[in-house]
C-alpha cells in the first residue's frame, strides 16, 4: 500500500508541477545538476574529479541528441560542510571557469541558468545528497523534474570524527530535513542506497523510491554506478519526453 500511496502521488505531482500539455510552452531547454560530496574535489581541487562527472556528461549527450539546450551545472565539496562550506563549480556556459561557491551560490546559479519552465534535474552523493535535498526548497518559483539522492549522509550527524566512531549519522539517510517539504518540489525522487561500506553507509528515505545496492566497492565510488546511472538517465529521459511534442524515446 505504501508504494502504491507513492506512486500515485507522483503522478499527482508530475500532474500538477508543470502546465498541462495543451498548455505547455515548447521545451526550450534542461539543466541537469550534478553534486558532489565530501572532499570530492579532490587534491586537484576541480569538478571534473568527482565520481559522477563521467556519467553526467554521458546523460547531457543523451539529452543534447534530441533536446534543444541541455546546460548543466557539476559543482564538487571540500572539507567544509554545507551550506556554508565553499566548494567548486563548472556550467555549460563556462565549462573552463572553475568557480567557487556554496549552497547559496549555486542556488543563484541555478535559478539564472533557468525559468518555471525548465525541467531541472539534481543528482547528489553523499554530502551533495543531503545539499541536493537542502536546495530543493529553496530554489524560488522553481520545481524539479527529478531529484535523486545517492547514498545521502548529513552534514549535520556525521563529520570526520563521527566516521571514525562509527555514530548512527554515518549509517542512515539525513534525518535533519523536512522530507515531506522536499517530496512537494519534485515530480520524481529516487533514492540509491547501500549498507555493505563499513564506514559510509545510507538507508531508505521514507518519501522517496529507494533501491538497495548490493555493492562491494566504497561509499565514495557510488556515485558512478553504472546501475544508479541507468535508472537515472531512464527516469530524466521519460521525464523530459513528457515536455516534447514529438514522442521522446528511451533509445
Amino acid at each position: 500500500m505504501k508504494k502504491l500511496a507513492l506512486f500515485l502521488l507522483s503522478l499527482s505531482l508530475i500532474a500538477t508541477a508543470y502546465e498541462g500539455p495543451s498548455q505547455r510552452v515548447e521545451l526550450e531547454d534542461v539543466l541537469v545538476v550534478a553534486l558532489g560530496g565530501y572532499n570530492s574535489c579532490g587534491s586537484s581541487n576541480n569538478p571534473y574529479s568527482i565520481g559522477m562527472y563521467g556519467q553526467t556528461e554521458a546523460l547531457v549527450k543523451k539529452l543534447s541528441a534530441r533536446t534543444p539546450k541541455v546546460k548543466y551545472i557539476v559543482a564538487c565539496l571540500r572539507t567544509a560542510a554545507p551550506p556554508t562550506g565553499e566548494g567548486r563549480y563548472v556550467t555549460s556556459d563556462a565549462p573552463n571557469d572553475i568557480r567557487v561557491g556554496d549552497a547559496a551560490k549555486l542556488k543563484s546559479v541555478i535559478e539564472s541558468m533557468s525559468t518555471k519552465n525548465t525541467p531541472i534535474f539534481v543528482i547528489g552523493h553523499s554530502y551533495g545528497g543531503w545539499l541536493s535535498m537542502y536546495l530543493s526548497t529553496q530554489l524560488a518559483d522553481r520545481k524539479l523534474a527529478g531529484l535523486f539522492t545517492v547514498d545521502p549522509i548529513s552534514p549535520k550527524t556525521c563529520g570526520p570524527v563521527e566516521v571514525l566512531i562509527g555514530a548512527a549519522g554515518c549509517h542512515q539517510a539525513p534525518r535533519d530535513l523536512e522530507n515531506g517539504d522536499i517530496l512537494k518540489t519534485t515530480a520524481h525522487w529516487l533514492n540509491f542506497f547501500q549498507t555493505d561500506d563499513r564506514w559510509l553507509t545510507s538507508s531508505e528515505i521514507d518519501e522517496a523510491q529507494n533501491f538497495h545496492i548490493t555493492y562491494d566497492d566504497s561509499h565514495t565510488a557510488i556515485d558512478g554506478d553504472d546501475r544508479v546511472w541507468t535508472r537515472i538517465v531512464t527516469t530524466v529521459q521519460s521525464e523530459v519526453g513528457l515536455f516534447r511534442k514529438d514522442g521522446f524515446r528511451n533509445d
